[in-house]
């Protein structure tokens, strides 16, 4: 297991309620996250320091044989690979050993979860069905309490609703016989001013053909002035014109004779 895959490990859990503390379990993941990442560091280090002991040798012994060389760095390689996978089976097996008693614990919490969900699963459908009970009576008992309040408010209600329709309609016959006596009222008002405006209309109209009639009177009789000046004009005109006639018909004959 390498140290992503151990940090990136995940538990599966119940569905009624978490089967482990989920606290401890990224604690847990944490502290082998830690360790693995030790382990890494140290691996690092000790190629790191096999490096340097290798160019340590070189430098300090450069007459020695590159054969001797080549052996030295070798040894050291060969013991660093070994320390590495030591630390590395070490660090493996001991979050294998983690690993596997999370879950072993995880399992047991979800198991003891698992029946304590039922027994409180239990517990829960007798309450309720006592509770059930216990609301069925008492919603019974309000049901008939307010059957029994409904039936007086209606009662009640229906009385008062006849009042009130007695009163209305006695209101109703008051106003209709107060109308009716208002209308009449305003109809013998309005007859009577009718009757007013319709003198007041004939004595206008009498007054006006009055007038009408005596101007037709003074337009005959200055019409017929007219007429008569116009028949004095006409004589006056026809004995003037026949007067120049024959005036003219004596100069004719005067100059015919001579």
């Amino acid at each position: 297991m390498s140290t992503t895959e151990n940090v990136n490990s995940s538990f599966t859990t119940t569905r009624l309620r978490e089967g482990y503390e989920i606290s401890e379990v990224d604690q847990f993941l944490a502290e082998t996250g830690d360790k693995l990442r030790q382990r890494d560091a140290e691996i690092v280090e000790l190629r790191r320091q096999l490096a340097e002991a290798v160019l340590a040798a070189r430098e300090s012994t450069p007459e020695t044989p590159a054969v001797d060389s080549s052996t030295a760095a070798a040894r050291l390689l060969e013991l660093a690979a070994n320390n590495a996978d030591q630390l590395t089976a070490e660090a493996t097996a001991e979050a294998a050993s983690l690993v596997a008693t999370a879950r072993s614990d995880a399992d047991q919490l979800a198991a003891a979860s698992q029946a304590e969900a039922e027994q409180v699963t239990a517990s829960a459908r007798a309450e309720a069905d006592q509770v059930t009970a216990a609301a069925k009576s008492e919603a019974e008992q309000v049901t008939s309490s307010a059957r029994a309040e409904a039936d007086q408010v209606t009662a009640a209600a229906k009385s008062e609703a006849e009042q009130v329709t007695t009163d209305a309609l006695a209101e109703a016959e008051r106003v209709t016989s107060e109308a009716n006596a208002e209308a009449t009222r305003v109809r013998d008002d309005a007859d009577a001013h009718k009757a007013q405006q319709v003198a007041e209309l004939e004595e206008h109209r009498a007054k006006v053909v009055g007038e009408v009639t005596e101007q037709r009177t003074t337009l005959e009789a200055e019409v017929a002035h007219l007429r008569e000046i116009e028949r004095g004009y006409q004589e006056r005109m026809r004995s003037y014109l026949t007067q120049q006639l024959d005036l003219l018909d004596a100069s004719v004959r005067d100059v015919a004779v001579d």
